[in-house]
């Protein structure tokens, strides 16, 4: 990040805005112990749970932190040094556990397909299998004896997309999630980008790098699978060229199709 960039962040954090977000957030992580006794954080390592958890863990110290790793040729090339450094400087519970690769996916497929515009009925069906494969990874973890949890906190915003904000107005910060069975929490729902950045350099924390390297900006870089499709048509596979040009070959050689989308 360049000194400008993190002293206009550090300028932020000072605003009374900010301040009032940070406030609105740990009354939301302390609220939710009237629906949750157990809960669980959830950890993506990236900017939104990153912030989201270093406010969590103010009210919530014992809870676990669950974070899903889904190997290689999805997870960002950064990302074990982040999540290294971040372990360094919270002495909590952390919980690690193995997902899905999207690529596993592909191969299915026998090609890479468009998430959301699958266009074939058998791609659309893999992809729904992906994307409740990877929600049941935290799911049966959490809802085993040994654990019992009955809720998570998740670095939702509802700045991030229309069907967030619809979701987060229609069911508040806290609500039970029916389908599964549990409470969650959004202690971020009203924050801005550019508060979750003013988070991360007021406290110093460690980011993925993936976000000062990123076409779009670090407020709008997202970390979902680096693999992955999802976004305008196969951006997010086209800021990997930009990126990262050797795991983007290392793609090309196994789905030669690829290469000729982009």
């Amino acid at each position: 990040m360049k000194p400008v960039e993190r002293a206009g962040y550090l300028a932020h954090a000072q605003t009374a805005r900010y301040k009032r977000r940070v406030t609105w957030a740990e009354a939301i992580s302390a609220r939710a112990a009237d629906h949750m006794q157990r809960p669980y954080i959830s950890m993506s390592f990236g900017k939104d749970s990153l912030a989201m958890t270093e406010i969590v863990l103010r009210a919530w110290p014992d809870a676990p932190v669950v974070y899903v790793d889904c190997g290689e040729f999805d997870e960002w090339p950064d990302t074990p040094r982040v999540i290294e450094a971040w372990r360094a400087t919270h002495p909590c519970r952390f919980v690690r556990l193995e997902g899905p690769s999207i690529v596993d996916y592909y191969r299915r497929a026998g090609h890479v397909y468009y998430q959301d515009h699958e266009e074939t009925p058998e791609a659309r069906r893999i992809q729904r299998e992906y994307g409740e494969s990877l929600e049941r990874v935290i799911l049966d973890w959490a809802r085993a004896e040994s654990e019992g949890c009955d809720g998570g906190f998740i670095g939702m915003r509802a700045e991030e997309s229309h069907w967030r904000e619809f979701q987060l107005r229609k069911r508040g910060p806290i609500y039970y999630a029916e389908g599964r069975g549990m409470w969650t929490c959004c202690p971020l729902a009203d924050w801005s980008a550019r508060d979750v950045w003013a988070c991360i350099v007021a406290h110093d924390l460690p980011y993925n790098e993936l976000y000062d390297l990123h076409p779009r900006g670090r407020e709008l870089a997202r970390n979902g699978a680096m693999i992955g499709t999802r976004g305008s048509a196969m951006g997010r596979l086209s800021w990997l060229k930009q990126m990262y040009p050797d795991w983007w070959l290392r793609l090309v050689a196994e789905f030669g199709d690829v290469a000729r989308e982009l």
